[in-house]
């Protein structure tokens, strides 16, 4: 018998592969906990292991956010262009 679905690593979860993305892009990590702070999440998951699984058990589900995503929200649309 096997298990569940297999874990997703955070590194790899569609909720917090952006935020390692800029760590690896060598963003301070103040900045990138701020960034993820501005987007509604908990900015903990930084300190977790990027191979670990993920807090949100992967799928980018999760609790879904009210309003618009932030690259579709008409005041932070133009950030996105850039």
């Amino acid at each position: 018998g096997g298990g569940g679905p297999p874990a997703v690593k955070v590194k790899n979860d569609p909720k917090y592969a952006k935020y390692f993305k800029m760590l690896s892009m060598h963003l301070p990590k103040p900045a990138v906990a701020m960034k993820a702070t501005a987007d509604g999440l908990d900015p903990s998951f930084l300190d977790l292991d990027p191979d670990s699984p993920s807090p949100s058990g992967g799928g980018g589900g999760g609790a879904a956010s009210a309003g618009p995503k932030l690259k579709d929200d008409p005041k932070f649309a133009k950030f996105f262009k850039m």
